[in-house]
């Protein structure tokens, strides 16, 4: 598991915690996020940097997105620099609610990669998620669960996996809402 290379993309409010909970638990963690004092509050920690999400997805198997909204996270996974460009990323986990059906879109662009994607909205607020006391509801394909599962672990305190089709635990979280 420590060998599995990990990439968090969006160190704002939510991610900026669970990218220090992340580096606490020993993790192999590069971040990438638009705010240079936000990664370099991480990189302080040991945290490694990223220019772009393109660079990130070049480096790391594994890339958790915290992003503030529906257009962002669809440029961030599927631009033209994007993650979906990446050389080294097999599985990619969306912590953002952002409904199905951008889910879906972004699952299915992903696929045309080669590229796995683990739909995974969050509940629990910055402070549970420095202490790895948050929600998490995981849906995607049972073997790209196996491999991000064991990292989410260490952000959730309660992490259920929903099965296979992504944009069910959109659904999920809506009605636990």
């Amino acid at each position: 598991m420590s060998a599995t290379k990990v990439g968090l993309i969006g160190a704002g409010n939510m991610g900026h915690p669970m990218a220090m909970r992340l580096l606490e638990q020993g993790i192999d963690l590069t971040v990438c996020d638009r705010n240079p004092d936000a990664v370099r509050s991480l990189i302080e920690h040991g945290a490694k940097s990223a220019p772009s999400a393109k660079a990130l997805a070049d480096s790391c198997e594994v890339i958790i997105a915290s992003l503030p909204g529906r257009e962002t996270s669809v440029a961030v996974a599927l631009g033209p620099d994007g993650i979906s460009s990446g050389r080294a990323v097999r599985v990619y986990v969306e912590t953002s609610t952002l409904g199905s059906k951008i889910i879906q879109t972004i699952a299915d662009g992903l696929a045309e990669r080669n590229i796995g994607m683990i739909d995974a909205p969050i509940s629990g607020g910055p402070p549970r998620a420095r202490e790895g006391k948050l929600a998490v509801l995981a849906s995607g394909a049972k073997g790209d669960f196996d491999l991000a599962g064991p990292i989410l672990e260490k952000v959730a305190e309660s992490l259920f996996y929903l099965g296979e089709k992504p944009g069910i635990s959109q659904v999920a979280k809506i009605i636990n809402n």
